[in-house]
């Protein structure tokens, strides 16, 4: 009853990873990068930024041009009312209308100004767009790779359990021979039992990471993952001071750093124009009518003006603007300096990262291919009554350990690259998503 048992909570804890994939679509890490750009609502809120942007750039520009204005009004008098020779007056109505147009400039020319420092917001929108679409990227890489590595567990966890069945087969049959003790035997069926659950839980650990991924991506209903191909790795020649310098250049950070620090210098000059005097000009048509009409009744008017101001005092709020906007601009040029060190630490760490994965991805392939022979080699022995059934266990953890190793660091090779990319700032022109 119990090898029963065993064989169907086995038989089922195989098929778990894989039920309810069928008809399910298979995406590749490149096909997910693009659904998750088309879905992602982090994406849509910085793409909501550049309208922002786009939308003071209107306000900016709406500034130097003139501003017209249309009013009218209608009275009417009810009641009579007398005149001073006591003769009545008829009730009375007034109506006037006029068109302004009305224009202020300052002699600094502030307006164009804030025009150019608008457009720059706009550009930096973009760069924060590419920058947080790169961030995406690397966590749907992340959570890619996670499934594909619990994926990769579930196969060994599987391997694993019917390396263990196979033993355990092996010393019912020993014990029935009177060549095993019932000890070797409960040890066998208490492996196996662990190996159950460690089953379980590298399906878990599937189903954990897809809704993970789904969520990232934006993908409905079950899917299933395809294997990464061999891609494009990281252009590492030049070593550690090239690739830092390529990232100085690709990085969408760097450039929108840049850009906010040209358009703080714009602003000083900005804030400083509110110094110089404004001039303003204003032309307007008005007319009017009353019934019944007087004398002094002026009809219909045209006039023109042109008037200067000058601010003298305002009690230091100007020179308040100016001191906020200059230690504003000293912030932001530290905020540079200290992105540039951190990318320059982001670049050495990720290729660190790289080269440590492909060394221990040839230490771990050897160490799998040593545990594989040794296991052969001790269940060999085991059959034969040369071995105990604590070397075929410790055998078989030696070899499961080996496995799980060699996926992590194959997996982490690739990941690693990816790692490299977006700390060089290629990641999105090398991923097949392309920037809108």
């Amino acid at each position: 009853m119990r090898m029963k048992k065993i064989s169907i909570a086995a038989a089922l804890a195989l098929m778990l990873p894989f039920a309810g994939n069928a008809g399910a679509s298979d995406y590749s890490l490149d096909e997910l990068y693009g659904m998750a750009l088309s879905k992602a609502e982090r994406i849509r809120i910085s793409e909501g930024d550049i309208s922002i942007a786009e939308r003071g750039v209107d306000k900016a520009n709406a500034v130097i041009y003139p501003r017209v204005t249309a009013s009218g009004g209608y009275v009417r008098y009810s009641g009579d009312r007398l005149s001073s020779t006591g003769a009545v007056i008829q009730p009375e109505s007034s109506m006037n209308w006029s068109l302004k147009a009305e224009q202020s400039f300052s002699t600094s020319g502030r307006e164009f100004i804030a025009m150019e420092i608008a457009k720059s917001l706009v550009d930096k929108s973009g760069r924060d767009l590419e920058a947080v679409k790169n961030n995406y990227l690397l966590n749907i890489s992340g959570a890619y790779f996670d499934v594909l590595k619990a994926r990769k567990n579930v196969e060994n966890a599987r391997s694993n359990l019917e390396r263990l069945k196979k033993h355990r087969d092996a010393a019912v049959a020993r014990l029935k021979a009177g060549e095993a003790t019932k000890t070797d035997l409960l040890r066998a069926e208490a492996e196996l039992s662990g190996a159950e659950a460690d089953m379980l839980r590298a399906d878990n650990g599937v189903r954990s990471g897809k809704a993970v991924l789904a969520r990232l991506a934006g993908i409905d209903g079950e899917f299933g993952l395809r294997e990464p191909d061999g891609g494009n790795s990281p252009d590492v020649s030049g070593g550690l001071d090239a690739l830092r310098a390529r990232a100085i250049a690709g990085r969408a950070e760097v450039r929108a750093a840049e850009i906010q620090k040209l358009a703080t210098e714009r602003q000083i000059e900005y804030v400083k124009g509110a110094y110089k005097p404004t001039v303003s000009l204003e032309a307007a048509y008005t007319g009017a009518d009353q019934s019944p009409a007087s004398s002094m009744l002026n009809r219909s008017s045209v006039y023109a003006g042109i008037r200067a101001s000058w601010l003298i005092y305002d009690g230091g709020i100007r020179n308040a603007d100016v001191a906020e906007i200059t230690t504003k601009s000293r912030q932001i040029e530290l905020v540079y300096d200290d992105l540039l060190k951190n990318i320059g630490i982001e670049v050495e760490n990720a290729w660190l990262d790289l080269e440590t994965n492909r060394g221990v991805l040839k230490s771990s392939g050897d160490r799998a291919a040593f545990a594989r022979d040794n296991f052969a080699a001790t269940t060999r022995k085991y059959e034969l009554g040369l071995a105990s059934s604590l070397d075929v266990i410790d055998a078989n953890n030696l070899l499961s350990s080996a496995e799980k190793q060699e996926a992590d660091a194959a997996y982490g090779v690739k990941l690693a690259e990816i790692r490299l990319k977006r700390a060089t700032g290629s990641l999105l022109e090398n991923s097949g998503a392309k920037l809108k």
